[in-house]
């Protein structure tokens, strides 16, 4: 059972794919669980994981690898 999935630094090319081809094949349930994320910022992944755990990267503050 899916919680949330994140499709992080999703390039801008994939929004379009993403909003006229993919997501209209996914149940709309699924779909709300989706988060794409682009850019150096994550706010939604920093409301659902501890900044402590979340690679630097993605803007946590974890200097492990992702």
């Amino acid at each position: 059972m899916l919680h949330t999935a994140f499709i992080v630094n999703a390039p801008m090319f994939f929004q379009g794919l993403w909003e006229d081809e993919l997501s209209v094949t996914i149940d709309k349930a699924t779909l709300q669980k989706i988060k794409i994320t682009g850019g150096e910022s994550h706010p939604e992944m920093l409301e659902m994981i501890e900044e402590s755990e979340l690679p630097d990267i993605y803007g946590g503050e974890c200097s492990c690898k992702a």
